[in-house]
């Protein structure tokens, strides 16, 4: 008889535990709902002297592009003269060594993100004091060794035809 309430217990108690564990259906069915935007915002930012272009449109520093989602853009950047590209970073990522002719492609966009664009000046201006009331400008274009190699061949050419004249004589 001990033994039949012990199973009782022990199988009362299994019943406890089960229902603990089993979960509860409601006789209601609960529903989630979300919107999933069709474009996104990219804020623009440019330092340095330049605009950029996407489907035609010029942007400035400061403006923002709605891009349709999913779509993949191809964005122009447009240095001013005497400026140069220096680094392209979309959405936090650097992708200036995926420029090409100044254009880059884009993946697949699916968030709001930045495009960060800076142009640098290609020459560099250097301020020297003649005296203490002027200041002289000079425009460093990096075309040095060019120079030099140019009044090389130059003077090499005028040595040339002076030896070609004189066994010519």
């Amino acid at each position: 008889m001990k033994l039949k309430i012990r199973f009782k217990r022990l199988f009362l108690m299994f019943l406890m535990i089960i229902n603990l564990i089993t979960p509860v259906y409601a006789s209601e069915q609960t529903s989630l709902k979300t919107t999933i935007p069709t474009q996104h915002d990219t804020k623009i930012v440019i330092k340095g002297e330049g605009t950029m272009t996407v489907n035609g449109i010029v942007y400035h520093q400061g403006d923002t592009i709605l891009l349709q989602r999913g779509k993949s853009y191809q964005f122009v950047f447009n240095a001013h003269q005497g400026y140069r590209i220096s680094k392209v970073i979309f959405n936090g990522k650097d992708v200036t060594d995926h420029l090409n002719d100044n254009m880059y492609q884009s993946d697949a966009i699916y968030q709001d993100g930045t495009l960060e664009v800076e142009y640098s000046l290609i020459n560099k201006i250097i301020k020297t004091n003649v005296n203490s009331t002027h200041q002289l400008e000079t425009v460093v274009t990096g075309d040095n060794q060019s120079i030099l190699i140019s009044y090389l061949l130059t003077m090499l050419s005028i040595v040339l035809m002076l030896v070609l004249i004189k066994k010519m004589d």
